[in-house]
């Protein structure tokens, strides 16, 4: 885990107490944005969680693209269009928002997965790649701005440029 939060030293506490404090479970402080992927391609997989609202199933976390760019299978909990595209490129893992036991014991069993963790994160990094690349967005924002302006105006532009 990285950065703070109100719930650190109640995690920190039951973490030391079932004895997988700084061995199977880290705590770290918070980091720059720019180191993110990099802590997260030292994981086996990668989590973003929310309380179970509905209207958090539209959640957008930047945790999710990052682990997508580190080549990390990532668990959520929630439904919505990151769960749809979990399940669909099977990159990650879709808990159950209110069964915590069914979620550790989906996790306990990926974790035990080797293959399927390599497999999952490499599925993870293609769709990255393939739908989220900076410059493939940029493009598609430009084909709709240009879509707006109608072809005339681009006519125009280019014939400026």
């Amino acid at each position: 885990m990285v950065g703070q939060g109100r719930e650190e030293q109640m995690i920190r506490d039951l973490a030391r107490e079932l004895g997988v404090l700084d061995r199977t479970l880290f705590i770290r402080p918070p980091v720059p944005k720019n180191e993110v992927p990099r802590l997260f391609s030292a994981a086996d997989i990668t989590m973003s969680t929310v309380i179970d609202v509905p209207a958090l199933h539209k959640n957008c976390a930047n945790k999710f693209f990052d682990s997508l760019a580190a080549g990390r299978p990532i668990a959520i909990n929630h439904e919505g269009w990151l769960a749809d595209l979990i399940r669909e490129h099977d990159c990650g893992l879709v808990l159950p928002a209110r069964d915590i036991r069914q979620a550790g014991q989906m996790m306990a069993q990926a974790l035990r997965n080797r293959d399927w963790l390599r497999q999952a994160g490499r599925r993870a990094y293609q769709l990255g790649r393939k739908q989220f690349d900076a410059l493939r967005c940029v493009d598609e924002v430009e084909a709709v701005l240009y879509a707006a302006i109608g072809d005339q105006e681009i006519e125009q532009h280019r014939a400026a440029a």
